[in-house]
């Protein structure tokens, strides 16, 4: 077995290669007998970029107790969150974050206001994510801190 290309394979030499996919790719494989027998096939996949791919809690409580305490976008499949803002009730941004990677902890809003514990209260975010397939999605919603 010869798989090409052979990026983001488990192994290009074997018959069940297993591949992380993050782009649209088409693999080749060309096989050979023992007998000196060939044959070769493609096969092609198209990466999706979904909205259902992201997702931002509701609620979160920033206690300290190393659960649930940062309020961050979590997702697969995504290159760049390109921005992450949060405001309060009154439009204020209490929270922004750019160019950042997803499910990372410290790109997310620990619930602190200028260095003091935000109150607790519902707030309005707002970001813009980049898919690996290149898809920019925007999202928007509420989420509750909770003390």
């Amino acid at each position: 077995y010869t798989w090409t290309p052979n990026r983001d394979l488990s192994c290009n030499n074997c018959p069940n290669p297993v591949a992380t996919i993050n782009n649209n790719v088409q693999y080749r494989v060309e096989v050979e007998t023992i007998y000196g027998c060939r044959a070769s096939d493609t096969v092609s996949y198209t990466v999706q970029c979904q909205m259902d791919q992201v997702y931002i809690p509701n609620a979160f409580s920033p206690d300290g107790d190393g659960v649930n305490d940062v309020l961050m976008v979590r997702g697969k499949g995504v290159s760049r969150v390109l921005y992450f803002r949060v405001y309060n009730r009154f439009g204020q941004v209490v929270f922004e974050r750019g160019n950042v990677n997803a499910n990372d902890p410290q790109a997310g809003w620990d619930g602190r206001i200028n260095g003091v514990p935000a109150s607790p209260d519902v707030y309005v975010f707002t970001a813009e994510i980049l898919c690996t397939a290149g898809a920019r999605y925007s999202y928007k919603g509420n989420v509750t801190l909770f003390r």
